[in-house]
Order: C-alpha cells, then structure tokens, then sequence
C-alpha cells in the first residue's frame, strides 16, 4: 500500500525538526567552548591593566579590548611578561572599549562601550575577583565616557554628552555634563554634580581624599575644583581643556596653561594653584622652568611622596622628542627619567608607593604605542607591552577605604 502524502510530509517535518535541534545544540555547545576566559586576580601581583591594540592591523574584526599584565612574572631573568585579554568586544573595525578605570581596590574596572552605528556609549562594570561583566550606566541615546572612582569605590564620576538635532539633516549640537553614580545602594542613583541644567562640565578627577572633585567648564575656559564639604568651588583659569592633577595631600592642583608670544610657537608649562586661597603660581613658574628655556609640558603625574612631579617635557631649542623628567616642586630642580632619543614619552602613572612609574612610548617616526616600565629602586627602563596605550596600575590587595563626601 502506497504511504499517503501526508504521512511523508510528517516525516520529512521530523527530519527536520531534528536536524534544527542538533544544529541549535551544536551552536550553543560550540558558544559555551568558546566563551571568553581569564584568570581571576589574587593578592599577588602587581598588574597593570592597559588598551590594546594601539593600531588596528587591517584585521576587520580587530577591536580595542583591556588586558591585564601580571608584573610579577618578568621579575626575574628567565620570567616573561604574561599578558591576558578582560574584555572581548567583537565588531567593526574601530569598536571596542573607549577608556577605562581600574577601582581604588583593584578589584572592578568601569569602561566605555561605544554602541555599535550610533554616537551613543555606555559605563560596563568588570569584576576582576569573579570574572562578571555588566552594563553599569545605560546612556541610551546619549554618550557617557571618562569614568573616575571615588577613593572609597563607592561613588563614580563620569562625563554624559546628550546630542541634539534641530531639524532633519541639521548640525548637531551636544552639551556634555559631569554625572555621579552612586553605588552604595542597590538599585543605585545617578545624580548630575550641578543641577542647574545650563552649567556644562567635564573631564571629571576625584582629589586624593574624595572631598574635591575636578571639573572642566567649556563655556569659562576654567577649572572648577568643587568642594563637597560646604557646596564651595575654587576656579582656575584656563583655556587649554586640562583638569590638571590633585596633590597627594589634596592642598594643591598643578595644571597646564599655554604660553603665547615667547619663541615662534606656543607651548605648554605647569602652574600649582593653592586650593586652600584659590591662588596659583604665576608664569614663569618653578615647574616647568624659565619661559625662554621654551620647556614644553605636556603632561604631569605627581609622585605619591608629594615632593615631586613627573612631566612629559619637549625642550623646543635642542630635543627632538618628549622626555620625562622629574621635577622637585620645592626648588625646581629637574633631573632626567628617559633620556632615549628613539622614543617620544607621554602618558604617565605611578604606582602606590611611587617607586615605579608606568610611561606610554611612541617609537620615533612610528605610531604604534608601547607600554614601559620604569623602576626607580633598579634604575631599570623595559617595555612591557607592544602595541597598547594608557595603561593603570591594579593595587592589588585592597586598599584603605576613604570615607565618601555627603
């Protein structure tokens, strides 16, 4: 008897169907195998975390993620450095994790996720001691980059940027204001550091001891450090878009201005401003020297001891790449860190007890940037990474809590 068309279009549904559930099971298996991986952090250490790559490859896949250096191999001479990916965005070309910070404690890193096709990003949230990623800030339509931890790890400081368009096929306009999560609590809130709504700021930067937060106003040209304490705020002039750098104390904020009309180019030097009166040191000033030596400073890190301040210095008469040099803020003596001619330096950080500083390098007449390490108790200068850039230290065990402002 001859099967009936039905009874056959059961079966080849059947055969189907089965073949749909072994291809779903396959996928999902061979998902799980690949699911990205990476050693959870102890109490060893030290790390460093930085982005990399710092130049695309031509591979269309290759993204920007976080990797996580553990310092400790490479400490003796048959050690190497061994380097571990945190973070695994996948996309176009260009994508991936925007900036990042590493938490007091070392234990969290809050980065910005561009989405993909839109102006829009977001703050994750990567647990280091389980290994958990999250979205902490969704921002929608908006852009939320520059994430800063509050000493105590409890608040965090980020900069929004709403886009607007007035019409269809118009300009686009943003303004950018400085937010502030706070994560004490679960759900947490998200507050902005000034409610009147036409006050802009960003590039927000905690002081040391979490009373002082430092802000950019574009539409002043100025520094405004806010003082959560009593609702005060000590301004700086300033036209070169910096928030400069907090003492180890708290008490000072050094900071960059740009010198005109002395020598055939602009240049950059440092100012200390007192936080305690408002006032600032004037141009010329002690750290980065005389106005005719032309010494250019472009950035600084100031040494947890307090008594120093490390610049990235181009002397404009007779060098012909950015150096570090360490700076006395007392007397103004400067003695050299790099001295290296093939190399241009510039992002720097310490370490905790400022006995190594971290140095972005840039080979001359290159562009991929390199990670080094200087250390001064060795008086050692190696790299540590090829093809990444700012790179932060993970102090890793937990550091002391400092208390949050009201």
């Amino acid at each position: 008897m001859e099967a009936k068309p039905s009874s056959n279009r059961t079966h080849l549904y059947i055969v189907f169907g089965i073949l749909a559930l072994a291809i779903v099971l396959t996928t999902i298996s061979q998902r799980r195998a690949s699911l990205p991986r990476f050693r959870l952090l102890d109490s060893s250490g030290p790390y460093i975390a930085y982005l990399a790559p710092s130049v695309l490859e031509g591979n269309e896949s290759q993204t920007t993620n976080i990797w996580i250096d553990d310092l400790s191999f490479g400490a003796n001479e048959n050690d190497v450095y061994t380097a571990q990916q945190v973070t695994f965005i996948v996309g176009d070309a260009g994508e991936g994790v925007y900036d990042f910070a590493v938490s007091p404690d070392g234990g969290r890193i809050a980065y910005t996720q561009p989405e993909s096709d839109t102006r829009a990003s977001d703050i994750m949230l990567l647990d280091l001691r389980t290994g958990a990623q999250r979205m902490l800030i969704d921002c929608t339509a908006s852009s939320c980059s520059a994430p800063t931890w509050h000493p105590s790890g409890d608040l965090l400081a980020y900069e929004q940027t709403q886009y607007t368009v007035s019409e269809p096929g118009g300009p686009i306009s943003n303004v950018t204001r400085v937010m502030i999560a706070d994560l004490r609590a679960e759900p947490f809130s998200l507050r902005p550091l000034f409610d009147d709504e036409s006050r802009l700021s960003r590039a927000p930067r905690w002081s040391p001891d979490g009373l002082r937060l430092s802000v950019y106003d574009p539409i002043n040209e100025a520094i405004e450090v806010y003082n959560f304490e009593d609702d005060s705020a000590v301004i700086f002039a300033n036209g070169f878009g910096d928030v400069g750098v907090f003492s180890p104390d708290s008490a000072l904020l050094a900071f960059p201005m740009v010198v005109e009309n002395v020598g055939p180019f602009p240049f950059t030097q440092w100012q200390i401003g007192d936080l305690t009166n408002g006032e600032a040191d004037p141009i010329p000033s002690l750290l980065s020297g005389d106005v005719a030596a032309a010494n250019d400073d472009a950035l600084a890190a100031w040494r947890p001891t307090g008594d120093e301040l490390a610049l990235a210095r181009l002397t404009l008469d007779n060098q012909s790449q950015r150096q570090i040099v360490l700076v006395n803020i007392a007397i103004g003596e400067s003695q050299p860190v790099t001295t290296d001619a093939d190399y241009s330096n510039s992002f720097i950080m310490w370490n905790a007890d400022g006995e190594r500083l971290l140095i972005q390098r840039v080979p001359a007449n290159g562009i991929v940037s390199e990670v080094w390490l200087y250390d001064f108790e060795r008086g050692t200068l190696e790299q540590v990474a090829a093809n990444a850039y700012a790179p932060q230290w993970i102090e890793l065990p937990l550091m002391p809590a400092t208390p949050n402002p009201n």
